[in-house]
């Protein structure tokens, strides 16, 4: 079976520095203090990753050993095992949908500053930075749910082995179903991280078209 490993890329880090021009500064600052604070929220993210990473490893190998057990009892011994490993897994989703959504709300507050800047070209980059973000959010969501039913359909799968009617063909077809499901995780998780790539370019673009001096790691 495979399995996924979620690896979400990272927002730059900008740091304010000193002095910029006069025009805009005070309305782009102030978007800069939401658009950093957004950074340093999901940041959190970055703590959820390795249990998500062990839970996933774990599952394997509890599949593995579930493809080479006969006992009934001992097969729903291990299952169990794998979902609540499986149950832990949405948990620690849940808490990064969390801290995901907290830091788009925080976000969200630097738009109301865009229509204030005056300069029409650093405006234009500024909601093309916007859009970027809404796109990435918008992936997110659609990633958090289909990682929820690749879980459901571990869970399924992992049942499946110590039910006496179970086919051959039953697991077989269940299997395929989980590998369908985490290829299209991959595919969003890809796009999700081509969104925040993309971010953190529009971002530096938006602070060097304003002037404002940062200095991003």
């Amino acid at each position: 079976m495979k399995k996924l490993y979620l690896v979400c890329t990272a927002f730059m880090l900008s740091l304010f520095a000193a002095g910029c021009s006069e025009e805009q500064v005070n309305h782009v600052e102030l978007m800069y203090d939401h658009l950093e604070e957004a950074v340093q929220i999901e940041k959190a993210v970055e703590d959820k990753q390795g249990p998500l990473t062990e839970a996933e490893n774990y599952e394997l190998e509890l599949y593995e050993q579930l493809r080479d057990i006969s006992d009934l009892a001992e097969l729903e011994e291990i299952a169990q095992t794998a979902i609540e490993s499986a149950e832990e897994r949405r948990s620690i989703m849940e808490e990064e949908k969390a801290i995901i959504e907290t830091a788009y709300d925080e976000f969200q507050l630097s738009i109301e500053y865009l229509d204030e800047i005056e300069d029409e070209e650093v405006k234009a980059q500024g909601q093309a930075m916007i859009e970027v973000m809404e796109n990435r959010f918008e992936t997110y969501q659609e990633l958090f749910s289909q990682y929820l039913l690749t879980i459901d359909l571990d869970i399924e799968l992992y049942s499946m082995y110590y039910h006496e009617d179970t086919t051959i063909e039953d697991l077989q077809d269940q299997h395929d179903l989980v590998n369908e499901a985490y290829q299209v995780i991959n595919d969003l998780n890809q796009q999700f991280n081509d969104h925040t790539n993309e971010f953190n370019e529009s971002k530096r673009s938006f602070y060097e078209m304003a002037e404002l001096n940062v200095v991003f790691e």
